[in-house]
This record gives C-alpha cells, structure tokens and sequence, in this order.
C-alpha cells in the first residue's frame, strides 16, 4: 500500500482505496504504474500523462495471464471452496474498502484541521506589529474560536482605550496632554504625531519670546527638530542684533542724560540736541519735534509742582534694530521713574513708573520714545 496523489484531483490517497474520498474517482484496481517515471494514472488513459510513456500490451497480458493460470491452481487444490470464494473475495474487498475509505476521511480531516490552525496561528503573529483595531476585529470574526481569543480581545480593548486618549489629547491640544499622553502610551502609533505637536508647541512659544534663552532652550530640546533651521537663523539674527560694549555704554549714557536732565529741565534747545528732528514718534505723536517734548513736559509742570524729575531704572535691554529709514539704530527697553513734588496739598509727592521703549539712530540721537504707565502705581 501507497500513498499517491490522486490522478483525477491531487489530492493525496491511499492505492488500496476503493475511491478517491474528495472527487469519488475509481482507485482500487483502475491504476496504472508507470515503469518509466514512476506516477500512477488511470486506466483509462492511453498512455502516462507525466512522460508520455505507454506500457507494453504483452507485459499488461503476460500479467493476465499469469493471474488466471494461479486463479486456476487454487480452484483445483480446494474444488470444495470453489463455490465459496467469490463471496469470501467480496466481503475481503469491502471490509477492506470500507478501512481504507475511513481511514482516508479521517487523515483528510486531520490535514484540513492541521492546515487551519497553521493558519490560524499565522495569521495572529502577523498581528503582533499592527495598531489598528480593526484588523483584530476581523480575526476575530475569521477565528471565532481561536485558542487565542482573549490574548487578541485584551489587545483590542488597549487599542480602543488608546484611540478614546488620542482623541481626548487633541481636544486638550496642551503641552501638558501631549507630554502625558507619550508616558502613558510610549509605543502609540500617534507618537510620531505627537512628538510634531509638542516641537510646533515649543517652537511658537519660543519665537514668540524671540529672545536668545529661548531659542537656545529650542534647540536643545529638539535639535532635530521641524524648525531648527527657522530657529538656527533667528538665533543669527539675534547674534546680528547684539550690541558692542562700547555701544551699551553710549546707549546708557543717552537715555539717562535724556530723562533725568533733558526731561528734568524742559527747555527747547536741551531737547533738540538730544533728538532726530522730526521724531518718528513721541508718546503717540507721529512725527514729535521739541516743541512737542517740550508741550509734554510744560502739562505735567503746573503752577503748584515744585520739582519734576525721573529715574532711569535698570536693566537696560539693548539691541540693534533697523530703523523707518532702513538704517541701523539701536532698540532700548527700561523702567523709568516719574517723581513730582508739589508746593502745597495734601500729596506731597506722585510717583508714577513707566516702561520706556526707545529707538536711537547711528548718531545715538532720540528718533523714538514711546511711555506706558505701569499699573501697580501708587496714586
């Protein structure tokens, strides 16, 4: 006994079988073997269908033959079975049909329950990778009943859990969600995004602030960043921007000589040596001359104030700056101090701060003051 393929279907069977259990073709008996490639084929083919090879018809005849001179000597050694055998042949051949046939179902259904779960069990490590949830639901509607089921299902819960955070984070839309969100699913596929989210966060607060900390703090949380280079070339432009030591120098030195002697005295010819005439602004006023400093000065010197004077709190921050005229100037930022002493009254003294901002053309000369009150002044 063999195990072929079948020569009608292929599938596999055994040469003792009576038929073929997944197409029903004739087995027992209706086989040839062919001497010259080896295959089984049917009888009813003229010649093998693999090599073409066609068997000689003396040797199919000297087999015939010789089969019906050893059925003869049977029958003549036991004449009293003669009568006997063919029953006893039937009931061999079934018996023997019937085993082979049972046994064909059986290994049929052990290779196509086999294949399954190799399939199965494929088709659940090629979900190891995967983040989308909907292919999880698919195997589990392929293979509801897979020995992996509440492995897949508690992978399909996380991936839900994971989404219904996702969706919540970018309705927060905060640093904070975002930065929560990557500690609590490091392996998401939205990190990536994520991540893109909190450089565009960083990045807008960062050139907002425009200052060198930080651009520099940027740079150093994201050096690969979406925007080093934006971030590489403000922090040239800031360079740029950086003012001498001997440019501070004069730049403290004409702000100060500005409010606390200029300001101080009011007079006209103080005044316009110290600015740009005309001026492109002064608190508000669009192109201010010194009559116009002087009208400002004149307003807060009423009949009774004694003395008016102001302070120029420090840090000064500097930086170069291209003026109205597309020439450089410098940029200057300080606190300054506003204290006037009254002559009679119950108020003595008003003190008043202010936040100045100052452009200075090349030559150090006032081109632009702007004063904004602070508002944690004492009236």
């Amino acid at each position: 006994m063999s195990m072929i393929k079948c020569p009608e279907c292929g599938s596999t069977v055994s040469t003792m079988a009576g038929t073929c259990p997944q197409c029903g073709v004739a087995i027992m008996g209706n086989l040839i073997h062919c001497s010259q490639c080896g295959t089984y084929y049917l009888k009813t083919e003229e010649q093998c269908p693999y090599c073409d090879h066609k068997e000689a018809e003396e040797e199919e005849e000297e087999e015939e033959l010789r089969a019906e001179q050893a059925e003869e000597e049977t029958i003549d050694i036991h004449p009293e079975e003669k009568k006997k055998s063919p029953i006893w042949k039937i009931l061999v051949a079934m018996a023997c049909i019937t085993l082979l046939g049972g046994g064909g179902y059986v290994g049929y259904q052990y290779y196509t329950e086999y294949t399954y779960r190799m399939e199965e069990k494929k088709r659940f490590e090629e979900l190891a990778p995967l983040t989308n949830p909907d292919f999880y639901r698919q195997y589990l509607t392929d293979y509801p009943q897979s020995i992996y089921r509440d492995e897949v299902e508690k992978r399909l819960q996380a991936l839900t859990d994971e989404s219904m955070a996702w969706t919540k984070t970018l309705q927060g839309g905060t640093k904070a969600d975002l930065t929560k969100f990557l500690e609590t699913y490091p392996g998401s596929l939205n990190s990536r995004k994520c991540l893109q989210l909190i450089d565009s966060i960083d990045w807008a607060q960062a050139s907002e602030t425009g200052t060198e900390q930080a651009i520099n703090q940027y740079l150093e949380e994201h050096p690969e960043g979406m925007y080093t280079s934006e971030a590489v070339e403000f922090k040239k432009q800031l360079d740029h921007k950086k003012t001498t030591f001997e440019e501070n120098d004069l730049i403290d030195n004409t702000i100060n000589e500005f409010f606390t002697q200029t300001l101080t005295k009011g007079d006209k010819g103080s005044i316009s040596e110290s600015i740009a005439e005309p001026m492109q602004s002064f608190c508000g006023t669009s192109k201010a001359t010194a009559q116009h400093v002087q009208k400002f000065i004149n307003a807060k010197k009423t009949k009774n104030v004694a003395t008016l004077k102001y302070l120029v709190g420090t840090p000064v921050t500097k930086s170069r700056e291209k003026l109205y005229d597309n020439t450089t100037g410098f940029r200057a930022e300080c606190t300054v101090e506003e204290i006037i002493t009254y002559k009679s009254g119950k108020q003595k003294t008003k003190e008043k701060q202010y936040t100045a901002t100052c452009l200075l053309n090349g030559k150090y000369k006032m081109v632009m003051i702007d004063l904004k009150e602070n508002k944690n002044n004492n009236e």
